[in-house]
């Protein structure tokens, strides 16, 4: 049995509360302001009647409505992940971008260290090919890192604003629900 989300709007049978600050308002149910406890909306319309700067005025009251939540297809949702997976990587090449350049250079130093002293010194072949190997190691490590640096330049583009944008519509996602706008189902169920 579908159970639904008990919530709460402020409206005067018209229009709803848009904000939690009841000082904006929307036509459409599903774009109001949603309380989660009757004297929680109760408190912000009493507080909106009283407000000096724009008070509110007419029949507004608090009422009770109910939402049920929506699912979505395991194929939306494998989308959704890969989106998701998609913002963390692009969060996680600019978080490690300095870490990356200071690896790097690193990485660089030690190979100079290593090709002079194959320059300088005599060595064994097995000491010849633990040096080829530790090349090897480091080229290795270092194309990674190359790699990962090729990356977030193509995704610095990206601004901070389009990824929250992103953020909240997964959130939103994982949290629909449906506000019936003429049937009580607690009525039929």
């Amino acid at each position: 049995m579908l159970e639904p989300n008990h919530k709460y709007v402020i409206t005067d049978g018209s229009v709803y509360a848009e904000t939690y600050d009841v000082d904006k308002f929307t036509t459409k149910i599903q774009n109001g302001a949603k309380w989660r406890e009757y004297d929680v909306a109760i408190h912000a319309l009493n507080h909106a009647k009283k407000r000096k700067d724009k008070p509110i005025s007419g029949s507004f009251k608090v009422q009770e409505i109910n939402m049920y939540p929506l699912s979505s297809s395991p194929d939306v949702l494998a989308h959704l992940y890969d989106i998701k997976t998609f913002v963390d990587l692009v969060e996680n090449c600019r978080m490690n971008s300095d870490a990356w350049n200071e690896e790097l250079s690193r990485i660089d130093r030690e190979l100079c260290d290593v090709y002079h002293f194959i320059e300088m010194e005599s060595f064994s072949a097995s000491s010849g090919f633990r040096l080829s190997k530790r090349i090897k190691e480091l080229r290795e490590k270092r194309r990674q890192i190359k790699d990962y640096m090729n990356i977030a330049n193509c995704l610095n583009n990206i601004s901070s604003a389009n990824l929250e944008s992103i953020r909240s519509m997964l959130s939103a996602f994982n949290n629909r629900t449906y506000t019936p706008r003429e049937v009580d189902f607690s009525e039929i169920v």
